[in-house]
């Protein structure tokens, strides 16, 4: 959902009752570590008290991950909570250093479920966890070394001559993601695309190319049904 749906939403009923916010941000904290940092924010938008001025804060919650390239494995976790509505809810968080050690790849949610799930965890830390992990495989595009004026190690591998680099390209990720969602399903669009021999460049990817070649965001928005996109909204502003 864009920002269009809020202001629509926010247009029509007014100010929200309530708004949860997940943030996740990754950094290079090494050659073969990411160091991952995520909030969980709860926001009364009403009040509880007609002379209330402001949002009251329900939940800010904080985990902090190190995870090892390319094994994926959790070097590191911490978490923090600034605040809760419980006087003992801090007293959980220590519980969640038993995933040190775990992979984030297939059967990450489902162990964190089995370790930290219901009374053995905290409902919101192990939400904010399990929405952290998956942001790893966004940014390992970015966490490989490009060279120096070059573009991305994805957009090199899929531009080489010869053979079928995009399909080198759809087969890791069915190899990283099977079964994951119905794209990657067994006998889902994805394995459909690779045996066809159809395979492409991930759409974010073909986004961003066609808004290279057009010399705009607008002409790429449009040619991929993004009009109403935030950051085309931005471009027409400007």
């Amino acid at each position: 959902m864009t920002a269009t749906e809020f202001e629509q939403a926010r247009a029509e009923f007014g100010e929200p009752l309530h708004t949860r916010d997940y943030h996740v941000e990754i950094y290079r904290a090494g050659d073969n570590v990411m160091r991952l940092v995520g909030s969980l924010r709860d926001l009364n938008m009403q009040g509880f008290f007609s002379e209330d001025d402001g949002p009251i804060e329900m939940h800010n919650m904080v985990v902090v991950m190190d995870v090892e390239m390319p094994s994926l494995l959790i070097l590191d976790c911490r978490s923090q909570m600034y605040m809760h509505p419980q006087d003992e809810c801090p007293e959980i968080l220590q519980t969640y250093q038993q995933i040190i050690g775990l992979s984030i790849a297939r059967g990450f949610t489902k162990e964190v479920k089995a370790r930290l799930g219901g009374p053995r965890g905290c409902a919101h830390v192990t939400m904010l966890i399990q929405a952290m992990a998956p942001v790893v495989w966004q940014a390992m595009h970015s966490f490989f070394p490009r060279p120096e004026g070059g573009s991305s190690w994805m957009l090199q591998e899929n531009n080489t001559e010869g053979g079928n680099p995009k399909g080198v390209m759809d087969e890791m990720s069915l190899n990283m993601n099977r079964g994951m969602c119905h794209v990657f399903a067994e006998g889902g669009p994805m394995e459909r695309r690779i045996e066809a021999g159809t395979s492409q460049l991930p759409r974010w990817i073909r986004h961003r190319v066609a808004q290279s070649e057009a010399g705009n965001l607008a002409a790429a928005n449009a040619e991929f049904g993004h009009e109403n996109g935030e950051e085309a909204k931005k471009e027409e502003n400007a």
